[in-house]
């Protein structure tokens, strides 16, 4: 090959590298290649790998790992809850709680309020014999008990049996469902989570 065409070459290569459509305050485009179509966009019926990653990306979870830091931190509640031993007088004393407390401005896409109740159904929907929620159910079989704060919506408190080192996690990186959306007809509203 020529030098001539060889210069023609590599200065046709850094022309069509360049371009006028970056313009200042316009927003790019970025597509993200996966090498497989997910299966399934239910994040308690998706396989992992791709189906996993879609679905994460459709439903909002309690915490978020932080890419930089690699922490755990709060999106959708006030602060990440701490596990702590019940020691009152009660059903629950000697087992292990979590009390999780929801942002204020936490709402669907509708515009209804994102409640505790959807966090319980959502527990109920991972923790149900007919459902293989196969990529959290193995998280949650030392769960013992969730209670709604009577006097706030948006406040519950999660009961282990024994202190497990994973609660805080798990609790907060599980996709969060809509009750309204998934359970119009309330059926899962009488059934307690230990059932």
């Amino acid at each position: 090959i020529s030098k001539g065409i060889l210069v023609g070459l590599v200065l046709g290569l850094f022309a069509a590298c360049g371009g006028d459509d970056k313009k200042e305050g316009k927003a790019g485009k970025l597509t993200v290649r996966m090498e497989a179509a997910a299966t399934s966009l239910n994040p308690y019926q998706a396989s992992p790998g791709y189906s996993r990653f879609v679905a994460r990306q459709i439903y909002q979870e309690l915490g978020v790992i932080n890419p930089q830091t690699l922490q755990l931190e709060p999106l959708l509640i006030k602060q990440l809850p701490e596990l702590r031993e019940v020691t009152e007088d009660g059903p629950h004393k000697g087992h292990y709680a979590c009390t999780i407390e929801l942002l204020p401005q936490v709402a669907w896409p509708n515009g209804s309020s994102m409640t505790a109740n959807d966090l319980v159904f959502t527990l109920k929907i991972i923790l149900h014999p007919q459902l293989k929620a196969r990529a959290f159910g193995s998280y949650f079989t030392e769960l013992h008990d969730v209670t709604v704060d009577p006097a706030d919506p948006k406040k519950c408190t999660v009961y282990f049996k024994p202190p497990y080192v994973l609660a805080v996690e798990s609790l907060c990186q599980i996709p969060i469902f809509p009750a309204y959306h998934y359970d119009t007809g309330n059926l899962l509203a009488g059934i307690a989570v230990a059932d």
